[in-house]
Order: C-alpha cells, then sequence, then structure tokens
C-alpha cells in the first residue's frame, strides 16, 4: 500500500511484493506458458551496475506510533514515513517522524487533513483514506473483520 504524501508525514510511491517464494520463474502461471513466451516486467529488470556499492541506512526513528506517548511533542502525532529517491542509484529512506496530530479514523479521506495518532494516510481503491496501523509480526493486531497488510514502510502494516 502506498503511503499519501502530507497524510503522513512521507512522500508518496507504490507498494508491492517481491518474486521470492514464486517456486521459480514460471511457476504457477494461469496461462502454462513458460521460458521466452511467459516474461512479464518483473522478469525484465536488470539492476544498474554502474551506481557504486551501497548499505541501506538504518531506519531513521524519531518516534513510536504504536505508543500512546509517542515521544512527540503536544499536539504531534507519530507517523511512518518513506521518502523515496529521486536518482536512479539512491536508496529509499523510511522510518518513523512527528507531525501535527489529525483527527482521522478508520476509513476517513485524508486528502485535507492527516490521521489520527496510531493511523496512516494510504492510498486505496477508494481514494487517499486513514487505516490503522499494525505489526505485521504480530497477529491479531486489527479491529474484526480486518486484516494486517504490509505498506510502503517496511516493518509496518495497516488494517484493511
Amino acid at each position: 500500500m502506498t503511503i499519501e504524501p502530507g497524510g503522513a508525514g512521507g512522500t508518496g510511491g507504490s507498494g508491492g511484493t517481491g518474486a521470492s517464494g514464486r517456486g521459480g520463474r514460471d511457476a504457477g502461471r494461469p496461462d502454462g506458458r513458460s521460458g521466452a513466451a511467459a516474461r512479464d516486467a518483473a522478469s525484465d529488470y536488470t539492476e544498474d551496475l554502474n551506481c557504486p556499492p551501497f548499505e541501506d541506512p538504518p531506519p531513521e526513528r524519531e518516534c513510536d506510533p504504536f505508543a500512546a506517548q509517542s515521544g512527540c511533542a503536544r499536539g504531534e502525532a507519530c507517523y511512518p514515513f518513506v521518502d523515496y529517491p529521486t536518482d536512479p542509484c539512491d536508496r529509499e529512506e523510511y522510518g518513523t517522524r512527528c507531525a501535527s496530530a489529525g483527527s482521522g479514523q478508520q476509513g476517513d479521506p485524508c486528502e485535507l487533513g492527516r490521521c489520527s495518532q496510531g493511523f496512516v494516510c494510504v492510498v486505496t481503491g477508494q481514494g487517499n483514506q486513514c487505516i490503522e496501523l499494525c505489526r505485521i509480526e504480530r497477529s491479531g493486531g486489527c479491529p474484526a473483520g480486518l486484516v494486517c497488510q504490509p505498506i510502503d514502510v517496511e516493518g509496518f502494516g495497516g488494517c484493511f
């Protein structure tokens, strides 16, 4: 899921899943094709080998979005963020930071304001909405009927 600019103190982008765990390049293709005829966008990717070696920076953790006392000043809330690279050889940076607190709750549109502490603004099929944050590594962190799904910030999920 994409974190929306302004809604959670981060910038926009797109989410997705990697190809690992698919059981091979052509495994599970519904059309039964294999080899060159089964190429998709993921298999055409080539890494830019002109980029210098780079070690990913550690996540910036200014605050804790799951804590009632998040570490932010009065009137602020803690939000996960992702800063997407602007250069092909740059890496994305992510973490948490304090920003003005909003009042948006689960499913509220967040184009005009921020979400509450413990919520984050994401791009969904129904527009930009506040969703409750959850911890990917824990089960049962969402209200009944919702499931914790990964968002663009590593280690965080949202209740969908």
